[in-house]
């Protein structure tokens, strides 16, 4: 602030005002090195640094982006760009980028049969290359219960986690399993076989926990619509 006394006399100008501020992306511009010695540590999601942040020059020492999979490399651009350095962290066994979420329940049904993944690349592929070592983390230790990492620990980690185990009592994960059945036409989207299972569960559960609150997660709006009716 000593070193920059026009940049600090701006901010304390900004800081007294009741309304009518400049504009955030203004006062980064004329006041950078105030602003980020004052907060060293920004949060911000990928898509809303151009918005806030003017290309103009290198504002962080250091970028790091979580989730890394989940983020595409022309929406890490922009943040990485406004750094000297960058740190990615992810993991290549989570889903890659996916527009899927994305659909509105008013949109065309025929949109979901899309592959919502197909091309995508996340910034943790286009970065992995570019690593010699990368780190890995061992430790798995938000589960509830053991059995709801257990799956993934055997058959996508090689049993390679150091997990907890479960304080016992009821299994956290069943599989309820809804034969196939063969010739049944326009069954791809929605089976009408899993559509009757399901809502099955959902009565049976109100009759027997009906103080409990249940979520029923449909992986398409055709058949999520379905189990609704």
């Amino acid at each position: 602030m000593n070193k920059h006394p026009e940049q600090d006399g701006l901010i304390r100008r900004e800081a007294e005002k009741k309304t009518r501020h400049l504009p955030f992306r203004k006062l980064l511009a004329q006041a950078p090195e105030v602003l980020t010695a004052l907060r060293p540590c920004w949060f911000a999601s990928p898509l809303s640094v151009s918005e806030l942040m003017p290309a103009a020059r290198q504002y962080f020492d250091l970028v790091l982006f979580d989730e890394a999979s989940q983020v595409l490399p022309e929406d890490a651009i922009p943040a990485i760009l406004r750094g000297s350095a960058a740190v990615v962290a992810g993991d290549q066994n989570q889903l890659p980028p996916t527009s899927f979420f994305n659909l509105s329940g008013d949109e065309d049904e025929e949109a979901e049969s899309a592959p919502e993944v197909e091309g995508f690349e996340s910034l943790l592929d286009q970065m992995i290359g570019l690593i010699e070592i990368p780190w890995s983390l061992d430790w798995h230790y938000r589960s509830l219960d053991e059995s709801l990492i257990a799956f993934s620990n055997r058959h996508i980690y090689g049993d390679r986690l150091i997990t907890f185990p479960g304080s016992g009592g009821p299994p956290s994960l069943s599989h309820v399993l809804v034969p196939f059945l063969p010739d049944q036409d326009g069954q791809e989207e929605s089976s009408s076989a899993e559509v009757r299972r399901v809502v099955e569960l959902i009565l049976k559960h109100a009759s027997e926990r009906p103080g409990e609150t249940l979520g029923v997660i449909a992986m398409g709006i055709k058949h999520a619509r379905r189990v609704e009716a």
